[in-house]
């Protein structure tokens, strides 16, 4: 091979060998879909992670056997002077040595410019596979969304700290001193979400160049560049690692992480797994681990537990289990009973399991979390050695050795299965501690530290204090007010936020639209909810009953998915991300900002037979002509008052023209600045729940109605809405 390797090259759409002189079939067929389609196949960051596969293990490892030299646009990048030389600034570094000096920041970019290589379009990207450069090159490029014509990638270095997503609490004489990576970066650099837990607010950085990326070992590394910098791990988990951090937690972050003991939890049961059987939970205090996997449809067969033919992910989980010292592992598959077909007494006890999930999750010693994987099938990586971990490429250039490193732990959960699924959400944010597995490395997360095995634990840096990161966590669900707030106000605003993330996760059954959010609802009730109140088919209509105001955000199907089994005033009878627009108390935001007008906000009076809802509410009618625009008239009339907007598409034409029956939710007056006139404009907006009329059904003598969608109304002038003569009535939604 090594005397034909001059006429070949690493093809990074095909993942192998290919002729310099021929052309790849796969761009081959990417060409042929851009030309017959419209659609621009971009480079989508999230899908940048994927297994370096064990065809790629072994096509580097036979290159690497054969006689290795510099390419020449390789030699003349000198990547040991890169790691040697290259001074990296990040924003806020770069305003500090320049200020809005443009002129010197040029100059920055300019000579900065000579340690980065612009990539060409990928088409006429040549990696040697002689080049052991090309080759950690080959390996750091994006797995995924690859698109033939982007001229924009470009490989540059990087100070290490920019993957951490609170780069920005560190100070400036820490960041100079931090290792140097070097990564692909583009216009469009995947930055992760912003982390709630983190202290400094929006003032807190995003992760950057969360790829796989290049690396100089720690002992072969240049002053000044050491710190925080990553090591060459094992194809097999390091679990001694991950038991020291357990260890440390449990020894050093009382009260950030420490749970109390519940009675409620002897109601569950768990998996004895030295004994492989289920059992009742010894104890309130009982020390035991969780399973936070995806099932994708497998679920263990009868007997799989004494017989060791579980999923191969709970059976991983229980080697896990065992190595870290423990003797019991809750696992919904074995310790919830799943019936296909439950008696009512089966399924109140499921029921009632589903509510504990914020105890179960949240008293946890330890929740395993598996990241990769379509199914329960899919296993832990590097637990066993039939599953070992995807290798790193490890090179030696100039008497150095280079590795790359894996994504961070964060690209690879927002790339996974795992992180779009509607179950995990709580079990995420429930957890005190996490051991999170991936098909590349190890991640322990408590509230206060987080721990990868692909550090370099001799070179890490002493970041700020993360504060009372427990206290933090308790305001991301919600169960805390941050400063400034009243606690009985600040759920609102954290429900909002929820709710959001929910419904746009996926899930299996349809039947499970409210279940899989059950924990966090509990955790909410006992928390924080005023005395006695619950969520009503989740929501908190009795607190706050402008939460019947939800709506499906513009990018859901116009007419979503009914669930049937829910009823319709409730999101979770229907499929797709839910939003609730400014429907928040005044001491939210501020009076001089929004407030409500008048005594319109309807009221929650009752729930009829479970799921029937009784409100007490002002109803209107409204002839709403699109004839281009949704403009509202007093029916009967050419009298318009205002104009509709449906939910929050961008444009009011999506209703209808015809007689529409509609409940007032809330009339709210805000205040805003104009956006190039700076003067504050007043606008007044009426929340409405469209409703379908039930003609001749009652309950209680009440009318019934359903839910159809929701409506903004924009009056004309003030009081126009009054114009249309709302009526003030009881009525049963359903």
């Amino acid at each position: 091979m090594a005397s034909s390797q001059s006429t070949m090259k690493l093809c990074i759409f095909c993942r192998r060998l290919e002729s310099t002189s021929g052309e790849c079939p796969t761009l081959q067929s990417l060409t042929t879909l851009n030309q017959t389609s419209s659609n621009h196949v971009v480079l989508n960051p999230p899908q940048h992670v994927s297994p370096f596969s064990s065809d790629d293990e072994a096509l580097i490892e036979q290159l690497q056997k054969q006689p290795s030299h510099l390419c020449t646009r390789c030699t003349d990048y000198d990547i040991v002077s890169v790691f040697k030389d290259a001074e990296p600034l990040d924003a806020d570094l770069l305003y500090q040595a320049c200020g809005n000096d443009s002129v010197a920041t040029k100059e920055y970019h300019q000579k900065f410019s000579r340690y980065e290589i612009p990539l060409p379009d990928l088409p006429s990207l040549l990696l040697t596979p002689a080049c052991p450069v090309c080759r950690l090159i080959y390996r750091v490029l994006p797995r995924k969304g690859l698109d033939p014509r982007d001229n924009t990638l470009k490989l540059t270095p990087y100070r290490s700290y920019l993957r951490a997503p609170d780069w920005e609490r560190l100070p400036s004489e820490s960041k100079t001193q931090a290792a140097i990576l070097i990564g692909i970066h583009t216009p469009y650099t995947l930055a992760l979400k912003y982390d709630p837990r983190a202290t400094g607010g929006e003032n807190v950085g995003p992760a950057q160049m969360n790829g796989e990326a290049i690396c100089l070992a720690s002992e072969s590394t240049f002053p000044g560049r050491k710190l925080d910098n990553w090591r060459f791990v094992e194809p097999m988990a390091d679990l001694a690692l991950a038991k020291k951090a357990l260890d440390h937690c449990l020894q050093n972050c009382r009260g950030a992480c420490q749970a109390e003991p519940h009675a409620e939890l002897l109601l569950t049961t768990m998996v004895d797994v030295i004994d492989r059987v289920t059992v009742p939970c010894p104890s309130d205090d009982c020390d035991y681990f969780a399973l936070s996997y995806v099932w994708g449809g497998v679920m263990p067969t009868p007997g799989a537990l004494e017989t060791g033919t579980l999923p191969q992910t709970i059976e991983d989980a229980i080697t896990v289990t065992k190595k870290l010292g423990r003797r019991y592992l809750w696992v919904d598959a074995l310790c919830i009973d799943q019936t296909p077909n439950p008696t009512p007494t089966q399924a109140a006890a499921k029921t009632a399991q589903l509510k504990m999930m914020d105890l179960i999750y949240g008293c946890a010693t330890l929740t395993i979390v598996a990241l990769s994987g379509k199914d329960s099938n899919a296993g832990l990586a590097g637990v066993r050695p039939a599953h070992r971990r995807t290798k790193q490429v490890r090179e030696t250039i100039g008497g150095r050795k280079f590795f790359t490193v894996p994504p961070t732990v964060g690209a690879e959960r927002e790339a996974s299965v795992w992180d779009k699924r509607a179950w995990t959400l709580q079990e995420s944010l429930l957890s005190r501690r996490k051991l999170a597995f991936t098909d590349t490395q190890i991640n322990f997360e408590c509230l206060g530290h987080s721990v990868v095995d692909a550090f370099d634990f001799e070179t890490m840096m002493q970041w700020p204090g993360m504060g009372t990161s427990w206290d933090n966590m308790k305001r991301l669900m919600g169960a805390m007010p941050p400063p400034g707030t009243q606690p009985g106000d600040w759920y609102v605003h954290g429900f909002l936020g929820l709710l959001n993330g929910y419904t746009e996760r996926k899930m299996t059954n349809d039947s499970d639209s409210l279940n899989a959010l059950l924990g966090i609802l509990s955790a909410w009730e006992r928390y924080l909810l005023p005395s006695g109140s619950t969520f009503v088919w989740g929501l908190p209509l009795q607190h706050a009953p402008q939460f019947l105001g939800w709506f499906h955000e513009r990018e859901v199907s116009t007419t979503p998915k009914r669930r049937q089994s829910f009823p319709s005033w409730s999101w979770a009878g229907w499929e797709g991300r839910v939003y609730i627009d400014n429907l928040l108390p005044e001491n939210v935001y501020p009076p001089e900002k929004m407030s409500r007008i008048g005594d319109l906000t309807v009221r929650m009076v009752d729930i009829v037979d479970d799921r029937k809802l009784v409100v007490e509410g002002w109803v209107v009618e409204l002839d709403i002509r699109t004839e281009p625009f949704s403009d509202a008239y007093i029916p009967g009339t050419d009298d318009m008052v205002g104009m509709v907007k449906e939910r929050n598409f961008n444009h009011n034409n999506t209703l209808a023209s015809g007689l529409y029956t509609c409940l007032v939710v809330e009339q709210v007056r805000s205040t805003e600045r104009g956006r190039f006139i700076k003067v504050s404009v007043e606008h007044e907006r009426v929340f409405l729940v469209v409703l379908e009329c039930h003609a001749g059904q009652q309950v209680q003598g009440m009318d019934v109605a359903s839910r159809q969608t929701m409506i903004t109304f924009f009056p004309n002038v003030k009081g126009d809405f009054m114009r249309a003569k709302p009526e003030k009535k009881k009525l049963v939604l359903i």
